[in-house]
């Protein structure tokens, strides 16, 4: 669960923001959450990937990749993606140091994914992952 030392932002703030980041993106907001689905282009030269946010307020967004389907690369684990079969991103560390419902998911999962996505490119073609993060 989220602390909530933080002011909480709505989740029409939210939307409003995100809609402004990706107009073609379905946004919605449906049983207190909000489900952004989208697509994210790293890079200039990198793949273009359909990704989905799903935020409840008091709880943590959720990142997942749709399409294409993340490979495994060099016979190893996906790094830094936890272990649920659709393979939820870990962009961050849970301590309130990372992401807070006082900060904008637009300034910041949206932005922590496409470079989670950069990164992973990186990895498919090396081997090698250069983001950061610890082990999981």
């Amino acid at each position: 669960m989220v602390p909530r030392n933080n002011r909480i932002l709505p989740l029409q703030v939210q939307k409003d923001v995100l809609s402004r980041f990706n107009p073609e993106a379905d946004i919605r907001i449906q049983k207190k959450q909000l489900v952004w689905t989208g697509e994210i282009t790293p890079s200039p030269v990198s793949l273009t990937y359909k990704v989905k946010i799903v935020y409840q307020l008091h709880d943590w967004p959720k990142v997942y990749v749709l399409e294409p389907e993340l490979i495994i690369a060099h016979g190893k684990v996906l790094p830094h993606v936890y272990s649920t079969p659709e393979k939820k991103l870990c962009l961050y560390y849970h301590d309130n140091q990372g992401w807070t419902p006082s900060k904008l998911i637009a300034n910041t999962i949206l932005l922590w994914a496409s470079e989670w996505l950069y990164h992973y490119e990186i990895w498919v073609a090396t081997g090698v992952w250069n983001g950061g993060g610890t082990v999981h």
